[in-house]
């Protein structure tokens, strides 16, 4: 009798004690829906391999860019008349696509360009299959699916939000005595999944 009230007694003080793993744990007590930015169903969780490039944009839940295999965008532009290059570095990036205007909107990405120190920019990409129509008539199956599956990635325009500064490709705008012209960041890229 005595055994089984202290081993009763034990087993009410571990439970007690004990509390659910998931009322102390952060990311349950903090969980969510994830707002969904835009039409997503072209994108959520596709996976597109960047032409000329062993690097993959992937496009996770929760409207972020995976890690994955660090993918980057080349955007050339001028500025007071000089060439210049940035890489985007597009890992871990929140993006909004429309589906309707076809844009892919990389939200708030630090950019230097106007004021020569990082302010968020959204960056707003023309994304949509490369050849909207004719894949159909394409005999080979291979070159079919090709066709079906490449997609082109075309820099559109630079919104600058905080200073309320938007940069049109081709188009030069001037900020802060900085001409500035976007020259190209275009890219295909092809469906894996």
């Amino acid at each position: 009798m005595r055994i089984s009230l202290t081993l009763l007694i034990l087993i009410a003080l571990l439970f007690s004690s004990c509390e659910r793993e998931f009322d102390n744990n952060p990311d349950f007590m903090q969980d969510s829906k994830t707002e969904v930015f835009g039409d997503n169903q072209l994108l959520f969780t596709k996976i597109f391999q960047l032409s000329g490039s062993n690097t993959y944009l992937w496009f996770d839940i929760r409207n972020e860019i995976a890690n994955f295999s660090k993918p980057t965008i080349g955007l050339n532009y001028t500025q007071d008349e000089i060439a210049r290059y940035k890489q985007i570095d597009l890992r871990g990036r929140l993006y909004s696509y429309d589906g309707t205007s076809e844009e892919l909107t990389i939200m708030d990405y630090p950019l230097d360009m106007a004021t020569g120190t990082d302010i968020p920019a959204d960056l707003v990409f023309g994304f949509s299959r490369k050849q909207k129509e004719g894949c159909e008539a394409i005999s080979d199956p291979g070159q079919r699916r090709q066709c079906e599956r490449t997609f082109v990635l075309k820099i559109k325009r630079i919104a600058f939000k905080t200073i309320d500064f938007t940069l049109e490709k081709g188009v030069k705008g001037t900020y802060n005595n900085r001409s500035l012209v976007i020259e190209s960041g275009d890219q295909e890229a092809l469906l894996t999944n």
